[in-house]
């Protein structure tokens, strides 16, 4: 834009509008120049109209507050505007991109640094949320001109509260990487949340006072007697080897995730140390079959009993299937020596769970009578914690070390619980007598 008044700085073209604008009047508002009713574009050059002021430039930045330079000499501003003349032309290329350009840049690998980019599962978890929920509201709104209402929309879109809070963490992540990127300004684009408008709205939670929300109940556990009862279910279907009832033990007292599991080699498996080395999973993404890092990224050796508290031989189990696809491996059945192959020797697709898991959970009562599941097989590893933790005496230390968890505090909530103790601590620092497992009647002094 112009010099107000006369003169002007290399490189600022002049605007008509501007011409004899001067040093703002009383009652206009400072650095404004007085023909400009909306903000003013690029940058507005004031000369001094005497040989005492200085040479003053006024333009609005990125994040669209207005800014000040100021020179006793044309040159000296001139300089000090190139870094500005820059960056606002850098945004002014931004300015006509469209929100599917946004989403683009939010989605691309060349956005992370090298080996620091999404997981296959999760990049596909992300780009399906914004191509579902996203881009179907932003994809043809300039990027300068999406408001809170597009990103709010976008939550609302879901038909349930967890699938609105999974789409307002992936726009938060957006925003940071647009900001980041240049291509938005405005943090509030985040501020959103699922609303439910004429949709059923869900119950409000209630949780213990100081208890991390991570915390894993103890219905949420499968007993030993449920594993049990799983393993006899596995191969009570017609033709099912006799490793199927190995595969739910295998999980409930190693930690091993059932990506793991089904990525499981014999090779990783020590039978006479009892460990297994966690080095690879399985996923699908997108209808293919992949085999990936472990969660995480980290890799990591667990452990496992030689009997099970039910009495299964697990140590013997383990070592008579690992000598079994190795066998299976040398004759070609199974090319890849896994403990626990599909029927032809390769991993199990994601009809794992309709062909095998689902049938035994049903018969071993791990659904309810309206086929709601009770248990998981994610349930496996709350118990292969609570067992290293309870019963085997293990420290918080060594358990997050062999369930895989990304530090200790994230097995401290789940599965010991923030309010352990409290009352007895508490109890022990106002008197000296035991405090009672159980109130019974004599614990009150009346009851109404």
């Amino acid at each position: 834009m112009a010099a107000a008044g006369g003169g002007g700085v290399p490189g600022i073209q002049d605007d008509p509008l501007d011409a004899g604008a001067g040093p703002p009047r009383e009652g206009q508002e400072a650095g404004r120049p007085r023909h400009h009713r909306d903000p003013p574009e690029g940058i507005t050059i004031y000369p001094p109209r005497n040989e005492d002021e200085d040479w003053r430039a006024l333009f609005y930045d990125l994040d669209d507050k207005r800014r000040f330079r100021r020179a006793r000499d044309e040159e000296t501003l001139a300089a000090k505007l190139e870094p500005v003349k820059a960056r606002l032309s850098f945004e002014a290329t931004l300015t006509e991109e469209l929100g599917a350009a946004l989403v683009t840049h939010y989605l691309s690998a060349d956005r992370h640094p090298v080996g620091k980019g999404w997981a296959p599962s999760y990049a596909s978890k992300q780009r399906r949320y914004c191509e579902n929920y996203i881009l179907p509201v932003i994809a043809s709104v300039k990027r300068d001109k999406i408001r809170v209402a597009h990103m709010q929309a976008a939550v609302n879109a879901p038909n349930t509260a967890d699938g609105g809070r999974r789409v307002a963490k992936t726009i938060g992540s957006i925003v940071k990487a647009g900001i980041k990127a240049g291509y938005l300004t405005n943090p509030r684009l985040a501020m959103v949340h699922w609303q439910p408008g004429d949709r059923a709205r869900p119950e409000q939670t209630v949780s213990v006072a100081g208890q991390s929300g991570e915390f894993v109940n103890a219905d949420e556990i499968p007993g030993h007697e449920s594993v049990a009862a799983l393993g006899s279910s596995m191969i009570r279907k017609r033709l099912a080897p006799w490793w199927h009832e190995l595969m739910p033990y295998a999980a409930a007292y190693s930690g091993l995730r059932i990506g793991e599991l089904l990525a499981l080699e014999a090779s990783y498996a020590a039978v006479l140390r009892r460990t297994i080395s966690v080095a690879w999973q399985v996923i699908e993404v997108d209808g293919k079959l992949l085999r990936v890092p472990p969660k995480g990224g980290k890799r990591r050796t667990t452990i496992y009993p030689a009997e099970t508290p039910t009495g299964y031989r697990l140590a013997e189990a383990m070592r008579r299937r690992a000598e079994e696809a190795v066998t299976e491996q040398v004759e070609g059945r199974n090319p890849m020596g896994l403990m626990f192959p599909a029927p032809r020797g390769h991993f199990w697709p994601s009809n794992f769970d309709n062909r095998v898991a689902v049938p035994a959970c049903r018969l071993a009562r791990w659904r309810d009578a309206e086929d709601r599941r009770v248990w998981t097989w994610h349930s496996m590893r709350h118990l292969f914690c609570t067992t290293a933790l309870n019963d085997w005496g293990l420290d918080v230390t060594d358990v997050a070390a062999l369930a895989g968890h990304s530090s200790t505090r994230i097995t401290i909530e789940m599965y010991l619980g923030s309010v352990a103790g409290t009352l007895q601590r508490a109890f022990d620092k106002t008197g000296a007598a035991q405090f009672p497992d159980k109130p019974g009647s004599e614990d009150r002094i009346c009851r109404i």
